[in-house]
C-alpha cells in the first residue's frame, strides 16, 4: 500500500499488487476492493500512512505489516545500522481550475 508519492523498489518489483490510499482516509472503492479481493495480508511502504492503515487493518480484519526502513549497505560491526527506505519523491501538481463561462442548451436542457 502506498499514496503514490515515492517510489520504492518493492513498488517496482511488480510482483505484487499496488493499492493506493489516502493520507488520513481510504477511499470506498479501494475499502471494497480489498473486501472482494481475498487479501489476508499487506505491506504498507513507508510509515506516513500509518493512521489510513491501522483503519484497514480494523475495519477490513487484515493484518499490515509496515516496512520504514532497511539494513545497512555496508554493514559495520557486530550490529548493523538501519538505514530509510530509498524512496524517489514524485513531483506533485497543483491543478488550479475555474469556471470560465457557462451556456445553457435549450434543445438538451444542460448546462455547456
Amino acid at each position: 500500500m502506498s499514496n503514490g508519492e515515492f517510489i520504492e523498489a518493492s513498488i517496482m518489483s511488480g510482483d505484487d499488487p499496488v493499492i493506493f490510499i489516502g493520507k488520513s482516509t481510504v477511499p470506498q472503492q479501494i475499502q471494497d476492493y480489498i473486501k472482494t479481493s481475498g487479501f489476508q495480508v499487506s505491506v504498507l511502504i513507508g510509515n506516513e500512512l500509518i493512521n489510513s492503515a491501522t483503519a484497514i487493518r480494523r475495519q477490513l480484519g487484515i493484518s499490515v505489516f509496515v516496512k520504514f526502513a532497511q539494513g545497512s549497505r555496508t554493514p559495520t560491526g557486530p550490529i548493523a545500522t538501519v538505514e530509510d527506505l530509498d524512496k524517489f519523491p514524485m513531483p506533485r501538481y497543483a491543478v488550479d481550475m475555474g469556471i470560465y463561462s457557462i451556456m445553457y442548451n435549450k434543445a438538451t436542457g444542460s448546462l455547456w
